[in-house]
C-alpha cells in the first residue's frame, strides 16, 4: 500500500502487518484500519479507508499515525491551503519550497488583516504595530521571511531538515494565535468580565444593610 513514510520523506509500498473492517454508523460507510510498517525504515504507520458498500474499492488511505497537523476551521480555507503544502514539502524533504510556502502563509495572513500585500517586511511592521502579532511573533515572522527570501532568491541557498521543521511549526503558531488564540482569549475575558458581575450583585444582595 503506498503512503507517505515522514522519516523517509517519500511515498513507500508500506508492507501490511494487521488489519480491522468495520462500520461507522455516523457516515454510514464500511471503513477499514490497517497498521503497516514502512519497508526501508520500519516506521510503523496507521491508517484508514472508506468505501460506500461491500464490494466497492476502498478509497485512497489516510494516515492516522504519525499524526498530520489539522488547523483550526477558523484559520481562513486559502491560509490552510498553504500551510498545508509547506507540510507536504517539508514532509517529502523539500526544504527549499517548505521556506516558499511558509513565507506564502505569512503573506496570506498579511493579506487577510490588511489587503494588497507589496512588501512583505512593510506588512509585518504593520501587523506589529496593530498589535495583531505581539513582539515574539513578530521577530518569527521576520526570520520566516528571511528564510523564504533566501530560498526564492539565492541559487546556494540550503535549508536543513530541522530549520524546515522550525519554519513550520512557527508558521502554525502565528497561524494560531493571529486567527484563533487571541479571540478565544477575548471570548474568555468576556465570561470572566460576566462572572464578575454576578458575583458582585449576589454580594452586594446577601450583604447586611450597615455592614
Amino acid at each position: 500500500m503506498l503512503v507517505e513514510c515522514i522519516r523517509c520523506k517519500a511515498r513507500v509500498n508500506a508492507d501490511e502487518l494487521a488489519n480491522f473492517i468495520g462500520f461507522d454508523n455516523e457516515v454510514e460507510f464500511d471503513v477499514r484500519y490497517a497498521f503497516l510498517k514502512c519497508p526501508s525504515c520500519e516506521t510503523p504507520l496507521l491508517i484508514y479507508q472508506w468505501r460506500p458498500e461491500e464490494g466497492q474499492p476502498w478509497d485512497s488511505p489516510k494516515r492516522l499515525y504519525p499524526p498530520i497537523r489539522r488547523l483550526s476551521s477558523q484559520i481562513p480555507n486559502e491560509l490552510r491551503r498553504s500551510f498545508r503544502e509547506a507540510i507536504r514539502c517539508q514532509e517529502s524533504g523539500h526544504y527549499l519550497a517548505t521556506a516558499l510556502m511558509c513565507r506564502r502563509t505569512l503573506e496570506g495572513i498579511c493579506a487577510h488583516h490588511l489587503g494588497t500585500v507589496r512588501n512583505l517586511s512593510t506588512s509585518l511592521k504593520e501587523l506589529h504595530k496593530k498589535n495583531v502579532i505581539d513582539d515574539r511573533l513578530f521577530e518569527w515572522a521576520s526570520a520566516l521571511r528571511d528564510d523564504g527570501n533566501l530560498a526564492a532568491h539565492d541559487m546556494n541557498a540550503r535549508i536543513s531538515h530541522e530549520d524546515a521543521e522550525d519554519l513550520v511549526d512557527f508558521s502554525e503558531a502565528i497561524l494560531d494565535y493571529v486567527f484563533v488564540l487571541r479571540d478565544r482569549f477575548e471570548t474568555y475575558k468576556g465570561r470572566r468580565a460576566k462572572r464578575g458581575k454576578k458575583s458582585g450583585a449576589k454580594t452586594a444582595r446577601t450583604r447586611k444593610p450597615g455592614a
